[in-house]
This record gives C-alpha cells, sequence and structure tokens, in this order.
C-alpha cells in the first residue's frame, strides 16, 4: 500500500490532549490514500476518524481527535472541499458523537444507525444535511448547536428522538416519521423549522426557562453557559418559537406545547401547496436492524390530525396562527380536553380570530356536553343540533320552517275534522288557516286581533276546540321566537355583533 506524504500543517498539532495521541493518530490515518489529506478527507477518512477519535478517547473524549483535525482543517468559507462526509454509511454499533465539531456542510444523508446514536453537546455548521436518514434505536441531539439550514427530511426514527435544550437558526424535517416520539422540551430557534406531513406517536415541545434547563444539564456547567451564550448569539430562546410549520402532520399521541410563546407564523393547517409533497411522498427504501428492507412512504394528503387534544397551556399564540382543516379527536367527555379547548378559545379571542375562536369553542362544547348528565345534557345536544352552538344561521330557520310547515298542515288538518269530519251538516273548509299560520310565525305586537278574526272563520266553536288551539299557538309561538333568537344568537357570534 502507497503512504502519502505528511501534510506539513500536521506538525502544528498538539502532541497529545488529555493522554491522547492525537498528533501521531492523525498522521497515520492520512498515510492511507484512501481517507484523503487533512484539508480534503475521503469519506472513508470520515468514517475512520470517527471511529479511530470514539476508540481512543472511549465514553466522555470520543471527540479529541476529530476536533482536533476539525480546528487545524477546518471546510473552506461556501466549500464542500473537507466537510464531513458520511453519505449512505451504516453504523453498526453504537456511535458516541458527543462534542463533535461537524463545520459547513456535513453530510449524513441516507445514513443508517442501527445502533443508538449520541450527537449531544455536538457543534453543526450551516446545510448539515441528515435528509432520508434511518435511526434504528435511540438518538439523541440534547444541547446541540445548529446553524441555519439543517435538513432532516424524511428522516424515519424508529425510537425516541431527544433534541431537549438544542438550539438551530433553521432546520427541516418535512415528511419525517418519529415511531416512537420525539422530545423538543426547550429547544429553540431564531428563524424557523418545518415539521410539515410528519408522524409523530407523541411530541413534548413545551417551553422551558434557563435556570430550569440548568437542572436537567449533567455535563460540565462551562457547557452549559457555552449553549447559552451561542443561543443568545442567534437569538434563539427556549421559551419562545419563531416561525413553526406542522402543515399536513399527524400527530397520534400527546402533543404538549405548553407555556410557549410563538413570536411568528405558526401553521397546525391542511397543506395547501402539495407538490412538494407529491414529488417526495414515497421514501428510500432502508435497511432496518434485522436487514429487512424499510420503506418510508407517506401516501395521500392528508390534513392535520390529533388522535389526542393538542396542550396549549400558558401559550401566547401570533396573529398568523392557524387550525383551519385541522381533524380533532372524537369527544369523550374528558374535563382535561375540555380546559384544552378553553385555552385556545381564550387565546384566539384575544387576537379578535372570531373562526378559530369559534373552532376551539364548538369542540370544548362537544366535551362538556358529554360530561353533563340527565336534562342538562339532552338541552346541550339540542343546542348544538338546532344551531351548531349558536353559530349556524341555516339550521334554526331550516327546523324553524318545517316546524312551521307541520303546524301549518295540523291547522288545516283540524279545521277540517272540526268543519267536515265531525259536524257534516256545518261543513265548511275555510283557507283562513294558511293566514293565520302566517300570522304565528312572525309573533308581533298588534297581530293578535287578526289571528282571532281568523280563527274565528275557520276553527270550530267549543270549548275543547279553544283550549287546542291556545296549545298550538303557544307552541307556534315558542318556536318561532326560539328560531329568531337562534338566528340572532348566530349573527352575533358569527360577526361579533355587540
Amino acid at each position: 500500500m502507497s503512504v502519502v506524504p505528511d501534510h506539513p500543517d500536521i506538525e502544528k498539532l498538539p502532541p497529545e490532549i488529555d493522554g491522547i495521541p492525537v498528533r501521531e493518530t492523525i498522521r497515520q490515518l492520512f498515510r492511507d490514500p484512501a481517507n484523503g489529506t487533512p484539508d480534503n478527507i475521503s469519506k472513508e477518512g470520515c468514517l475512520a476518524l470517527a471511529l479511530k477519535s470514539n476508540e481512543l478517547g472511549g465514553a466522555g473524549k470520543g471527540y479529541v481527535v476529530w476536533n482536533t483535525w476539525r480546528r487545524a482543517f477546518p471546510v473552506p468559507h461556501l466549500s464542500i472541499v473537507n466537510h464531513a462526509n458520511f453519505q449512505e454509511s451504516e453504523f453498526t454499533e453504537v456511535m458516541d458523537f458527543r462534542l463533535f465539531e461537524f463545520g459547513y456542510a456535513a453530510n449524513f444523508q441516507k445514513t443508517i444507525f442501527r445502533k443508538e446514536a449520541n450527537f449531544d453537546h455536538a457543534k453543526f455548521g450551516t446545510s448539515t444535511d441528515f435528509g432520508f436518514s434511518y435511526w434504528a434505536d435511540g438518538a439523541s441531539f440534547r444541547w446541540t448547536q445548529c446553524e441555519a439550514d439543517i435538513k432532516f427530511n424524511n428522516s424515519y426514527w424508529c425510537n425516541h428522538a431527544n433534541f431537549l435544550g438544542a438550539q438551530f437558526v433553521s432546520a427541516n424535517f418535512h415528511l419525517s416519521y418519529f415511531k416512537n416520539g420525539a422530545c423538543f422540551i426547550g429547544a429553540g430557534w431564531s428563524d424557523y423549522v418545518i415539521f410539515s406531513s410528519c408522524f409523530f406517536n407523541h411530541l413534548s415541545c413545551e417551553a422551558a426557562e434557563w435556570h430550569y434547563l440548568k437542572t436537567r444539564f449533567y455535563d460540565s456547567i462551562l457547557l452549559f453557559d457555552e449553549l447559552k451564550n451561542y443561543a443568545n448569539k442567534i437569538g434563539s430562546n427556549p421559551t419562545v418559537f419563531e416561525g413553526l410549520f406542522f402543515t399536513g402532520s399527524q400527530f397520534e399521541g400527546g402533543v404538549d406545547f405548553s407555556n410557549r410563546k410563538f413570536s411568528k407564523t405558526s401553521l397546525f393547517n391542511q397543506t395547501e401547496n402539495f407538490n412538494d409533497i407529491l414529488r417526495n411522498g414515497i421514501g428510500i427504501p432502508l435497511k432496518d436492524v434485522m436487514g429487512n428492507i424499510q420503506h418510508v412512504e407517506h401516501i395521500g394528503i392528508p390534513p392535520v390530525f390529533f388522535r389526542v387534544a393538542p396542550k396549549f397551556f400558558g401559550c401566547e399564540l401570533h396573529q398568523d396562527t392557524s387550525f383551519e382543516g385541522a381533524e380533532f379527536p372524537k369527544p369523550t367527555g374528558s374535563e382535561e380536553a375540555a380546559r384544552i379547548y378553553r385555552t385556545l378559545k381564550l387565546a384566539f379571542n384575544k387576537q379578535q380570530a372570531i373562526r378559530e375562536e369559534q373552532r376551539f369553542f364548538k369542540l370544548e362544547m362537544e366535551e362538556e356536553t358529554l360530561r353533563e348528565t340527565g336534562l342538562k345534557r339532552w338541552l346541550f345536544k339540542a343546542y348544538k343540533k338546532l344551531s351548531d352552538y349558536g353559530f349556524s344561521i341555516t339550521r334554526p330557520l331550516n327546523y324553524g320552517g318545517l316546524s312551521v310547515m307541520a303546524l301549518t298542515a295540523v291547522y288545516g288538518l283540524l279545521s277540517w275534522l272540526g268543519q267536515c269530519g265531525l259536524t257534516v251538516r256545518a261543513c265548511q273548509f275555510a283557507p283562513q288557516w294558511l293566514e293565520f299560520s302566517l300570522l304565528q310565525t312572525l309573533p308581533l305586537p298588534g297581530l293578535d286581533k287578526l289571528s282571532e278574526a281568523a280563527s274565528k272563520v275557520f276553527w270550530p266553536a267549543g270549548a275543547w276546540w279553544g283550549l287546542v288551539l291556545s296549545a298550538l299557538v303557544i307552541l307556534h309561538k315558542t318556536i318561532s321566537l326560539a328560531a329568531l333568537f337562534l338566528v340572532g344568537l348566530a349573527l352575533r357570534n358569527l360577526f361579533k355583533l355587540k
């Protein structure tokens, strides 16, 4: 095997760090031509250097050799020369990338991790790409420092994905599949993160103040301060979400955004532009831990779906927040679900976002309906059936109109029975019952005399007939007044009339 001459800058490296022979390790590794050179490393060289760094550093210092090389031989500005390239690699053992500094445009595209992968405290440069990656076991990105345009699109996570406290500029998880849940507690970004058309078994995105994150931080306090300084530098915050896009995503388990401030556009709506989804809708075939082919497929264009009511307790929503077309779980009578929807209703009420406020008021009422018993439950059901909880104009008009038509037919039938069916000698079928019915439909003051005059013409005489007529008139006016009230209520609710 030919030997590559040593790069002159290797002599500038420290002989050892923490007892690890850094200089000699890097010298020997790049004497193999398959690994490239220190300033133009090959894909094989990246894999060999990462494994060697793990081997020599052991638990806790696996980054030492790698970072020494990376700092001495960075990626040239806006170039992919000498970038960390692991594309289409397959890691069959547990990988410890903790504290690794990958630099600009690190490439993990289509990489398979068969065992657990730990990237805690790692630093990723702009345009790092984990697209179409496959994670067969747990993956940890806690406390990572990520620059702009970090790609995780079309990734498949078989086990838990942990991004606790990670700080991004921007990232893209489009069409990713989180089979066993994901944690973004205390994660923040200064620009946006895209989760469009993703699948989540469970998602935790609660806010976390720095003092809380510090209690979860079991590593060096210097590392914590470094992470906090990085967040301040890029403008991210562990309690604030900047641009956030869950368009077309599916949530099969619990979702928690409690105490977050949404300071920019936040979309939980149905996909509007389907071109990208149609183009990337079927994932590449990847091997699972048993060696079987694992297909990541996204067929169809579903709306956002929540299997469990999403928690937004204590949140401050941005004005450009939308749940248009989102589907929520069937009501179960859950007290917690009612509180969840009430919270979202009040949040949108502050913004005067009428449609969104109405959406969550209805969901709250459906939960409250199932929590009531006896007569109260029936009243809630009638309220929904007849007026869609006070937001439908057509329902009270339709039900009221049908009731008026039915009562009009009853007036005519009883008039015929009274005048012809029971007393044939005095048979007189008068059409004034139509006029009488119309006068009861609009119960205005001053129409009683006209109603009385019309009733004398078509209604049979007698005490019992008078009692029946009085009962029908009371029912007719009650229905008319209720329909008019519900129509007025709907107009007020829909247009926020005072």
